[in-house]
């Protein structure tokens, strides 16, 4: 029997003398279901747990031993990487045990979907009598929307259950105000790797985010640094739209990158918020050659009106085309550098995600000489948010496909995979040369030959201390096909990687 063929009017499912009412509680519910700490027992030894299947129907309340629940939960921890990694993270060791135990269990119901849990949820339940049944409701949406009102949960079947659905997606689309602030909160939470979502459901879960931010004007509350930051006095490098500084979170180097924008004009609080949207999807990102935006520091107020710095671990050796010319072509190992490179875009492209900005400038180095690819996005959103001309991303013009440097009437020219593999080659091109592409032309020349006259770089003299080799040469020249379709995808080129593929 299921909730549809329960009529509330003639049939009870609490029955008297009834130890577990299956009735109660579908595998299908869990998703939706929320569980708290109603009241403990002075013994502390059972705890009442309050379950709501947010069906719109009824709520009851089970009394649970401690030692019991303490068992079947060691069992999942035991057993499931899921609990290993965010039941720690999200539970501070200074919680109570009761407190964690309940949590745990909420995680547990919202992210499994394990029907033996439902025993645990039902055995001598006792009906709410404080919340009268009401009409019955299905639509997914509107069940996580009813289970927010008792707390914040994370589940991806929920989500699933919206995002492949048109009409739902387009519901989520509208929802404002503290619905809103509370979907985007769960979305981001849920984009952790954990989570286990895909990387078609990622994709949705993203463009979702980014339409009810845009739609509603809020930001999840979780991309924001509260703490204060300690800076050094004057920025260490800047360039393009921000200056970077030093700074110290949480007894760690950071890297601070306050943007230029300082003015106060409607233009400029629409430029904020859309780099903010783009440092959404940053942050959501997981690779080891990806840099992690560990949030946003908003300076003078928490409002997207304030001066916006990006906050992400501070790499010492700088970029990887600062360290070339620092070390020297001989002492660092190109090609497992560039390797780095393809396995961070690749995961950029399976997430759906374009760079748009690929160049020496933005690799970086950690201290363990990995690759960490960066700022992608932010320069096209700076770039078309401004009313500067299209084919100045932030001095890039130099390693841009040539279809982005041909101006469409007064559409901006976005970036595609084809175009970050165009700009991979020109980044084979610097590393070697220490260079730029065509470092003796300047934009105008560059546009003009590699747009309408197919200008490919000359080869660097193999006899040189700039040789290319022939495998990483003939890579670049494929990579600047003028057909972007006959271009390789990142995913054939590491297939075909003539050299070492060193893991991380």
């Amino acid at each position: 029997m299921s909730w549809e063929s329960i009529d509330p009017e003639t049939e009870n499912p609490f029955n008297e003398g009834t130890n577990s009412n299956p009735v109660l509680l579908q595998p299908s519910d869990l998703p939706f279901t929320t569980v708290r700490l109603n009241t403990m027992e002075e013994s502390f030894d059972i705890i009442a747990i309050q379950v709501n299947p947010n069906n719109g129907l009824r709520s009851w309340t089970v009394h649970q031993s401690v030692a019991e629940l303490r068992t079947f939960l060691r069992s999942a921890h035991d057993s499931l990487i899921y609990h290993r990694t965010l039941c720690k993270r999200r539970m501070p060791r200074r919680l109570l045990e009761i407190f964690r135990l309940v949590q745990c269990l909420q995680m547990h119901v919202n992210f499994l979907l394990d029907a033996s849990v439902i025993p645990l949820l039902t055995n001598g339940a006792q009906e709410n009598e404080s919340a009268p049944p009401g009409e019955l409701v299905t639509d997914p949406l509107s069940r996580l929307l009813l289970a927010f009102r008792t707390d914040a949960i994370f589940s991806p079947e929920a989500v699933r259950q919206i995002i492949s659905s048109t009409q739902r997606f387009h519901d989520a689309e509208k929802l404002r105000n503290q619905p809103a602030l509370q979907m985007l909160e769960t979305m981001q939470e849920l984009l952790d790797p954990a989570y286990l979502l895909n990387h078609e459901e990622r994709k949705q879960v993203r463009r979702l985010m980014i339409r009810i931010s845009e739609e509603s004007n809020q930001f999840p509350k979780s991309i924001f640094i509260r703490q204060s930051l300690h800076l050094s006095e004057l920025p260490q490098s800047g360039g393009g739209f921000a200056d970077i500084f030093l700074g110290r979170y949480n007894g760690t180097k950071v890297a601070v990158k306050r943007l230029r924008i300082f003015e106060n004009t409607s233009a400029s609080r629409h430029m904020r918020r859309s780099v903010i949207r783009e440092g959404i999807i940053w942050r959501s990102l997981q690779h080891p050659n990806i840099l992690h935006l560990l949030g946003f520091h908003l300076r003078s107020n928490e409002q997207p009106d304030a001066i916006v710095s990006f906050v992400s671990h501070w790499m010492e050796d700088g970029s990887l085309i600062n360290y070339r010319t620092k070390c020297g072509v001989s002492e660092i190992d190109i090609p497992s550098m560039l390797y780095d490179v393809l396995l961070g875009m690749q995961y950029l492209h399976e997430e759906g995600i374009v760079h748009g900005d690929l160049k020496g400038a933005n690799i970086l180095l950690d201290a363990k000489q990995v690759v960490k690819i960066t700022d992608f996005g932010l320069s096209r959103v700076l770039d078309i948010t401004n009313t500067t001309p299209a084919t100045s991303v932030a001095g890039s013009t130099r390693w841009m496909a040539p279809e982005l440097l041909i101006p469409q009437a007064m559409s901006p020219i976005n970036g595609s995979f084809e175009s970050d593999v165009f700009s991979f080659g020109r980044v084979i091109l610097e590393l070697y040369t220490g260079e730029p592409p065509f470092p003796l032309l300047n934009d105008s020349a560059v546009i003009l030959k590699v747009a309408m006259q197919k200008l490919l770089p000359d080869r660097p003299d193999p006899n040189s201390e700039k040789a290319i080799p022939d495998a990483l040469w003939n890579l670049a020249m494929m990579t600047w096909n003028d057909a972007p379709h006959l271009r390789p995808s990142f995913a054939d080129i590491i297939e075909q990687w003539p050299y070492e593929k060193r893991s991380i």
